[in-house]
């Protein structure tokens, strides 16, 4: 059985979180609304850093935009990850620095933040923590490819060069992303398994008065014409 991809994994959120209860997304009141919010558009962008991924292997030659672009959008889409499970969830937001969790994905942001996030005053680290110094980081132009590049850590002590896969870079995101995500779509659809077993034999009965309309202004009004709002 093939396993599900990352637009797979969205897909089922997009079919599973509506029929979540309306607690399901751990917010009250007027924060309901910004929490649905940040929902759709954590979706959408990993929609979108799918289509970079593609992007970059389309590519004939690849050059600074490239490799400044899909290593941000990396950082999109786990931030994005990272959202769903916090809303969907009973889980916490990981804290991508001080986190024990996804250290694959902390070492891709790590990569990030050190060439094309921070390269004039790049951090220092020893062994896992800042050594209170900072340096300059440079990718050695002539070292890009599709593959990959050379960078180069410039301090007061020392210019080390480093070097980065970009294949092993996708494989690594796309696996810890498809993680995250599988963890949300089955907690998502437990959650809904119980909500539905818990109505399925009730009877229908009136319910849109138990609601507040406002809740639903967000929603195209262009989807009921022609139809009938008459409440039962």
């Amino acid at each position: 059985m093939t396993a599900p991809t990352v637009d797979d994994l969205v897909s089922s959120i997009r079919d599973l979180a509506p029929q979540l209860p309306y607690n399901g997304l751990q917010f009250r009141g007027d924060e309901w609304h910004q929490a649905w919010g940040q929902v759709c558009a954590a979706m959408d962008a990993l929609g979108d850093v799918e289509w970079a991924i593609h992007d970059y292997w389309e590519a004939d030659k690849v050059g600074y935009l490239h490799i400044y672009g899909l290593l941000q959008s990396f950082v999109v889409a786990q931030d994005a990850a990272n959202l769903l499970r916090e809303h969907l969830t009973n889980k916490k937001r990981i804290r991508w620095q001080s986190s024990d969790e996804y250290k694959d994905l902390q070492y891709i942001r790590g990569t990030r933040n050190e060439t094309i996030g921070h390269p004039t005053a790049s951090v220092i680290y020893d062994n896992g923590k800042s050594a209170k110094r900072q340096a300059g980081v440079g990718i050695v132009r002539v070292s890009m490819s599709k593959a990959g590049f050379r960078y180069y850590v410039k301090d007061q002590r020392q210019a080390k060069p480093v070097e980065v896969d970009m294949m092993q870079i996708i494989r690594t995101q796309t696996n810890g992303i498809t993680q995250i995500l599988g963890d949300v779509v089955s907690t998502v659809k437990d959650a809904v398994d119980v909500h539905c077993s818990r109505f399925r034999d009730a009877p229908i009965k009136p319910v849109w008065d138990e609601f507040d309309e406002s809740r639903f202004d967000t929603f195209d009004d262009s989807a009921f014409q022609g139809s009938s709002r008459t409440r039962v």
